[in-house]
């Protein structure tokens, strides 16, 4: 039995040992295949290494190139910092020269504003010395004048014991002022001379006389008084220098001192006819708006004319006229 036993047991190692021997060959055989597969999987991963070798050494010459090419770039990069440097140092200059064309920029135009202002006020004070020039053309330039008057003139002659009761009295005259400068003194005094080239004078009187009735010559009271009517006219010019003062807007005062040489005529009621040469004077102020004025004169002087026995007739008076001046 103990034979058996060990039989079986040997049996049972056999068996053991057959199967832990084809455990070993499975075991051996997946470690073969096993190390097959790593074996494979090794080579592919040396090729895959030799691969990656290739592609870092093309990697390595690339970077060769690239570490060449950044060489020549950082050489790039200096030259274009050391331009950059040049460049903002010429933009820096540049800003400067901006900066003063600015400054320069607004001193212009800070000049043609004080330009413009200064023209608006030139062109507003041209316009005004305009509007001054024009009203003071409409003052100054009504230089001619045309008079008619209303004489309040006496006459008396050498034989007569009083003067001539007047009946009327006209006047007209025409004349031009011709002013010694050009500009206003003060704004408004100008001093001229008048010429009257045309200046009529015509009045009319009653004349007294005194005769002996021949009729009644044995009277006592024989002596008679009878009266006709006498006609007196002067044509003549008148000369002399004037004031003329301009105190507001067109609102002007003329004081004017003239002589007047004329042609005196006396021509009575029977058509008896003299006369002679007659010496005036004429003192006279007016006011004048624009075209009208509105004078006073007073005249004066002495017709030597032989009429009725007389040599010398004396003529005193005053007149008011209106005048247009233009």
């Amino acid at each position: 039995m103990e034979r058996y036993g060990n039989l079986l047991v040997i049996l049972m190692l056999i068996f053991s040992i057959n199967l832990s021997a084809q455990t070993l060959r499975k075991q051996n055989q997946m470690l073969k295949d096993s190390i097959e597969v790593k074996n494979k999987t090794i080579e592919t991963q040396k090729v895959t290494i030799d691969s990656l070798a290739l592609v870092g050494k093309s990697l390595i010459s690339d970077l060769n190139e690239l570490k060449l090419d950044n060489d020549s770039l950082e050489t790039v990069i200096d030259n274009k910092i050391e331009e950059n440097s040049d460049l903002l140092s010429e933009n820096d200059s540049l800003k400067i020269e901006l900066s003063e064309a600015y400054s320069v920029n607004d001193r212009k135009e800070e000049t043609i504003d004080s330009l413009e202002f200064i023209v608006e006020n030139l062109n507003t004070e041209v316009h005004g010395l305009k509007n001054y020039y024009k009203k003071q053309d409409k003052i100054w330039g009504r230089k001619k004048y045309f008079n008619l008057g209303y004489n309040m003139e006496n006459l008396k002659n050498d034989d007569a014991a009083s003067e001539l009761s007047r009946k009327f009295g006209a006047s007209m005259t025409i004349g031009r002022t011709f002013y010694l400068h050009k500009n206003p003194i003060l704004g408004m005094i100008k001093f001229g001379l008048d010429w009257s080239y045309i200046d009529l004078n015509v009045a009319g009187y009653n004349y007294e006389y005194s005769y002996i009735d021949n009729e009644n010559s044995n009277s006592s009271n024989n002596i008679e008084t009878d009266e006709y009517g006498i006609y007196k006219m002067e044509l003549g010019m008148q000369f002399g220098p004037s004031v003329t003062v301009n105190p507001v807007d067109y609102l002007k005062v003329n004081v004017y001192f003239r002589y007047s040489p004329s042609y005196s005529v006396i021509l009575d009621d029977g058509f008896q006819f003299n006369g002679s040469y007659g010496s005036y004077m004429n003192f006279g102020l007016a006011v004048s708006y624009k075209v009208i004025s509105l004078g006073y004169e007073m005249r004066w002087g002495t017709s030597n004319i032989s009429y009725d026995n007389s040599s010398k007739w004396d003529a005193k008076g005053s007149k008011v006229y209106i005048s247009f001046r233009y």
